[in-house]
C-alpha cells in the first residue's frame, strides 16, 4: 500500500482545509512528522485510519477529535485519503456523523455518517460502493489488514512509546504484546519452544542409540571396554571412520577366516571319501572273514561228509539187492510156515524127515 495524499475540513484540530502529498514527501523514502504537542500530529494518523476503517488509530481517541471545534458551525467534515495498492489507485472520501445547524429554524440536527469509495481507471474516477459494511470489505481486502491489525504493524499509538521506555522488562514485554499484537508470536515461540523440546529429547534418544550401536558394534568386533569408551569420546565424523575402520578389519579377519573355512571344508571333504572308502573295504573284509570261516567250517567238516558220502555211495551200490533179500525173507517165511505144516501133519517126525531145516533157519 502507498499513500499518495490526504485532505482534512473541519477535522480535528484543523478548522479549514488541509492538504498533505504524501507522494512528494516520500520521493525520498523515508519522511518525518514533527511538531510540538497538540499541533495535529496524531490526527494526521487519525485521520488516515478513519478514511480508511471509520475509527481513529488510538484506542485512547476520543469520538469527539473527528469534528473540529475551531470550524464554522455549518462546515461540513470530511477526510479524502487516495492510495494505490498494486499499482492501482483508489480514493476515499468519509464524512463522520456530526451536528450542523437546522436549515429550518434554530438548533441543531445529527447528519449521519457517509462513505464513497472510487477506483481511478482510464483516466478517470469509477465509484465502486457508497455503502459502509461494503466498502469497509473492500478496503479490508484490498490491504488485507483490519483496522486492529492496520493500528498494530502500520502505526504506533501516541504516548505508548514513552511508557514502553519508562517500563520494566516484563512489563515492556506486555506492553510489546499489546502495541503490536504479538499473541501470533508468543504462540509461534511457544511452539518452537515445544518443538526444542522433542528435539533435545529425541537428541537423548538417538545418542542412546548411538552408544547402543557402538557398544554392539564393539562386541561384535571383539573390543574391550577401553576401546569402547574411546568410541564414545570420538567426535561423530571421527567415530564413523574408526567405526569403518574397524568394519574393514573384521570384513580382512572374515575373508581370512572364510578362507581357512573353505580349506577345511575341502579337506573335510577329501576325508569324508577317505573315511567312506575305508568303511567300504571293512565291510569287504568283514564279508570275506565270514565267507574264510564258513570255508574253515566246511572245511573241517569234510571227512563226515566224505564218510556219509561214501555210505550213501554204498546204499546206492546196495539198492538192486534189496528186492532179492525181500524174495529171500518171503523165501525163508514160506519155508517156516511148510515145516509148520508139516509138524501139524507128523507130530514126531524123524531126522530125514526134518533134513534141510536148519538150512532154512540159516
Amino acid at each position: 500500500m502507498r499513500l499518495h495524499s490526504l485532505e482534512l475540513t473541519a477535522f480535528g484540530p484543523y478548522a479549514r482545509a488541509q492538504r498533505i502529498d504524501f507522494s512528494r514527501l516520500s520521493a525520498s523514502g523515508l519522511f518525518l512528522l514533527e511538531g510540538p504537542t497538540g499541533s495535529g500530529k496524531t490526527t494526521i494518523l487519525d485521520a488516515i485510519t478513519f478514511a480508511l476503517y471509520g475509527g481513529l488509530a488510538g484506542d485512547e481517541s476520543a469520538e469527539d477529535r473527528l469534528r473540529s471545534h475551531f470550524a464554522a458551525p455549518d462546515a461540513e467534515p470530511s477526510v479524502t485519503l487516495e492510495f494505490s495498492v498494486r499499482g492501482v489507485r483508489h480514493r476515499l472520501t468519509r464524512v463522520p456523523e456530526h451536528q450542523r445547524p437546522k436549515r429550518r429554524g434554530s438548533g441543531f440536527t445529527t447528519e449521519a455518517a457517509h462513505v464513497h469509495l472510487q477506483r481511478h481507471e482510464g483516466g478517470g474516477w469509477v465509484s465502486l460502493s457508497a455503502n459502509k459494511a461494503e466498502a469497509g470489505e473492500m478496503i479490508t481486502e484490498l490491504i488485507g489488514l483490519n483496522r486492529a491489525q492496520f493500528t498494530q504493524v502500520m502505526l504506533l499509538p501516541q504516548g505508548q512509546f514513552a511508557k514502553f521506555l519508562q517500563a520494566a522488562d516484563d512489563e515492556r514485554r506486555v506492553l510489546l504484546s499489546k502495541l503490536f499484537g504479538t499473541q501470533l508470536y508468543d504462540r509461534i515461540t511457544a511452539e518452537l519452544d515445544r518443538r526444542r523440546a522433542a528435539a533435545v529429547k529425541q537428541c537423548g534418544e538417538a545418542g542412546e542409540a548411538i552408544r547402543a550401536a557402538v557398544s554392539a558394534a564393539v562386541e561384535a568386533a571383539g573390543l574391550d571396554a577401553a576401546a569402547r569408551a574411546g568410541l564414545l569420546e570420538l567426535p561423530g565424523p571421527e567415530r564413523a571412520t574408526r567405526l569403518k575402520q574397524v568394519a574393514a578389519d573384521l570384513a580382512e579377519d572374515l575373508a581370512v577366516r572364510a578362507a581357512g573355512l573353505d580349506v577345511a571344508v575341502t579337506d573335510t571333504g577329501a576325508r569324508r571319501d577317505a573315511c567312506e572308502r575305508q568303511q567300504q573295504q571293512a565291510r569287504l573284509m568283514s564279508r570275506l572273514t565270514e565267507a574264510l570261516r564258513r570255508l574253515a567250517e566246511h572245511e573241517a567238516s569234510r571227512p563226515g561228509h566224505d564218510l556219509r558220502a561214501a555210505q550213501l555211495a554204498a546204499a546206492w551200490r546196495a539198492e538192486p539187492v534189496r528186492p532179492l533179500l525181500a524174495a529171500r525173507q518171503e523165501a525163508q517165511q514160506a519155508v517156516l510156515q511148510a515145516r509148520a505144516s508139516l509138524l501139524r501133519l507128523v507130530p514126531h517126525p524123524d531126522d530125514s524127515m526134518l533134513a534141510g531145516g536148519g538150512a532154512a533157519q540159516v
